[in-house]
């Protein structure tokens, strides 16, 4: 059974009040029973980067606007955008983008109101078939961007976009991401990036712990910095 961002963060607001999970775990999952012992320190923030992209969600988060957790609801063919239709390589070259429409389980951060209702839209460029078999309906999703929004950075004459609201959920911008900024729990509970680039450099230190703790340790992380 999938477990909600909900869930999480309030199981996290309450491992960080007795450090603790003590009593009869019973059938609580693995990573519902992450102690504050078992948390590894907040990485430094601000954005450092490594030849793999960000150090940490933390380092990723602190230079994002919004930071969600939620489930797929759907991926849906998404615009294309055109770069050169042929007539000047002689083949043409052309994005094809996903989107990803995400149930809105919890806001960690909104600094410019992008998740006003309970679904955002989300490009991803990779196809939805390869995307929904990583993460099928109803899978965790965290999502750290948002700097990026709408179209417009393909305005210029160099482009040409073709279905522009392809996907797109009703009432919702499109919105963007790094590549490491829209994270995947897979069947076995391993994280992925959707984002190809950089689909399996899932930072080391949440890569390392056992499958079914990754996604509970990310939302974990990223709670606590909207706690201060």
């Amino acid at each position: 059974m999938r477990r909600t961002a909900a869930v999480l963060v309030a199981l996290g607001a309450v491992l960080a009040g007795c450090g603790s999970t003590g009593g009869d775990s019973g059938e609580v999952s693995a990573r519902e029973t992450t102690t504050a012992s078992t948390t590894p320190a907040p990485a430094p923030v601000g954005g450092q980067i490594d030849p793999a992209g960000y150090e940490s969600p933390e380092a990723l988060a602190a230079e994002s606007p919004l930071v969600v957790l939620g489930a797929v609801v759907a991926w849906e063919k998404g615009p294309r955008v055109v770069l050169d239709d042929g007539s000047t390589r002689g083949e043409p070259e052309q994005w094809d983008y996903t989107v990803l429409i995400l149930a809105v389980d919890h806001v960690v951060k909104d600094e410019q109101g992008l998740a006003t209702g309970d679904r955002i839209s989300i490009a991803v460029p990779d196809t939805a078939a390869t995307l929904s078999a990583l993460a099928p309906v109803g899978a965790n999703v965290a999502f750290v961007g948002g700097a990026e929004s709408g179209l417009s950075m393909f305005e210029g004459d160099q482009y040409e976009v073709t279905d522009p609201d392809a996907g797109v959920a009703e009432g919702t911008t499109l919105l963007w991401a790094s590549p490491q900024g829209v994270v995947l729990e897979t069947a076995t509970g391993a994280l992925v990036h959707a984002d190809p680039a950089a689909r399996d450099a899932v930072w080391k230190d949440v890569a390392g712990l056992p499958a079914e703790e990754q996604f509970g340790m990310v939302a974990q992380r990223l709670t606590a910095l909207a706690r201060g």
